[in-house]
């Protein structure tokens, strides 16, 4: 068990030399409430240097996400100071969604982070051909998000990717049983995402469900407002759920 939950301003190394944080922030949600354009400001004034952006499924889902990241690169010398991870899902054209990122953010310049989008055990052979795109894209780290937790825990034992990103959270606890035990070496950065899949109410305390995990190096977060930004450190303020606090949580959702 953790001593501490990760805070918006620690950092952890990832591939080549890439300094992030242990939150990512993603989507930033506008549809059934609207979200703010200020919200990816808000989390890199809050510690946050790490984001995720798609560059081809999910892209309209995405828009205001890409408005924020915008509107933060507007800011003098901010494009340094932080890491952009963009995901592809189309096999063998993530040179062309990361095209089509840049084409539409071009103050973004490069991306930090190739990711490819919802790989299962039959995508394995690809993560070889991933690598080549992301080095050819300028990209310093390879990552997955990975839909099959056996594929994940093989890519580990391989060291084959920089960042794995697996669902964990109270309704899909899986992690606990066939993937966490088998983290042994660092090598490979392991985020959750989904973390707060299926809350209604709440969600904070489902990020510090996450991140109580010593085996997961970050989270991926979907946040609407400046003031979620808020709400999200002071939740890892707290100290990190106990084994007991954990296993209601879960037993609640069944």
């Amino acid at each position: 068990m953790r001593d501490r939950l990760p805070q918006l301003t620690d950092r952890i190394l990832l591939g080549d030399g890439l300094a992030v944080s242990p939150v990512c922030l993603g989507r930033i949600p506008d549809e059934e409430l609207p979200g703010s354009v200020d919200t990816a400001c808000a989390a890199f004034d809050a510690g946050v240097n790490f984001f995720f952006v798609t560059g081809d499924l999910h892209w309209r889902l995405y828009a205001l996400a890409r408005r924020a990241l915008g509107k933060l690169l507007r800011r003098r010398g901010v494009r340094d100071q932080i890491v952009v991870a963009a995901v592809s899902y189309t096999r063998g054209f993530e040179e062309a969604a990361v095209g089509d990122l840049l084409a539409e953010l071009p103050g973004l310049r490069r991306i930090d982070v190739l990711v490819g989008g919802g790989y299962y055990a039959v995508d394995a052979p690809r993560i070889g051909t991933l690598a080549d795109a992301a080095v050819r894209s300028g990209a310093r780290a390879v990552g997955v998000t990975f839909h099959d937790r056996a594929a994940a825990r093989a890519a580990l034992a391989r060291r084959r990717v920089d960042l794995a990103y697996v669902r964990y959270n109270p309704q899909h606890p899986g992690a606990r049983a066939d993937l966490f035990p088998a983290r042994r070496a660092r090598d490979t950065r392991l985020y959750a995402f989904k973390t707060s899949w299926g809350a209604t109410s709440n969600v904070p305390e489902r990020y510090r469900f996450a991140l109580s995990r010593l085996e997961l190096d970050g989270i991926l977060v979907k946040l609407r407002t400046p003031k979620e930004v808020d709400a999200l450190a002071a939740v890892l303020a707290r100290p990190p759920m106990t084994e007991a606090e954990q296993r209601r949580l879960i037993s609640r959702q069944k």
